[in-house]
């Protein structure tokens, strides 16, 4: 599984400056600055429940999940984002919309 998000993000030093990274099978790749501000935004994760309110959730190692990885570098970027590829899909939600209660 592959998948690119590509927008700007605020940087001191070039302020409106297109990046991207690559996620592509739990390894990180392209703009360094990007992957550095992603790398240090799971390692400060680590231990905290990330997913979508359905789940499925990670704890632990979360640039190996596709989209706890993508959940937790969205935010890296303006609202304006694009992301491409292979992107990962929510869970399903009951139709009664309750969904379960992160372990803890």
């Amino acid at each position: 599984m592959k998948y690119e998000i590509t927008g700007t993000i605020i940087d001191s030093r070039n302020p409106r400056y297109t990046r991207s990274i690559v996620w592509e099978d739990g390894v990180l790749s392209g703009d360094y600055y990007v992957v550095t501000l992603a790398d240090i935004e799971m390692r400060v994760a680590e231990g905290v429940t990330v997913g979508p309110p359905e789940g499925p959730y990670t704890q632990t190692n979360h640039v190996t999940d596709p989209l706890s990885a993508l959940i937790l570098m969205i935010p890296l970027f303006d609202p304006d984002f694009h992301a491409s590829g292979d992107l990962p899909e929510r869970g399903h939600v009951p139709m009664n919309g309750s969904v379960p209660t992160p372990a803890t």
